[in-house]
């Protein structure tokens, strides 16, 4: 299910998902109509309103903008790497109550 699917069940209008992207309604209706491609910046503002992963949306949104199968197997690795790399700093313990410190720890260790 695409984030735009998830959008539609949770918000129900393009006028509420609209306004939970903090974009006009003729913006989420061009999307819908396959008019324009949903940006990184919208997915990433849809995504935290519904409490989703807002980078792994961006990603998302920058993939389905590839024009070719090779760019797409590219963008779908990234998008793996990204989840794998984010599921590992998630079950860490947060050192110090610091996630950057609990990153860098991570990175450099």
């Amino acid at each position: 299910m695409t984030l735009l699917e998830r959008a539609r069940e949770k918000f129900t209008t393009d006028y509420a998902i609209a306004k939970a992207a903090g974009v006009t309604p003729q913006y989420m209706y061009k999307v819908r109509d396959g008019e324009r491609p949903l940006s990184p910046d919208v997915a990433a503002n849809l995504a935290e309103a519904m409490g989703e992963d807002p980078n792994r949306a961006a990603l998302e949104a920058l993939a389905a903008q590839a024009k070719t199968d090779a760019d797409r197997k590219k963008w779908k690795k990234r998008i793996a790497s990204y989840v794998t790399s984010a599921r590992i700093v998630e079950s860490r313990p947060v050192v110090d109550g610091s996630l950057a410190q609990s990153v860098e720890q991570l990175a450099f260790n």
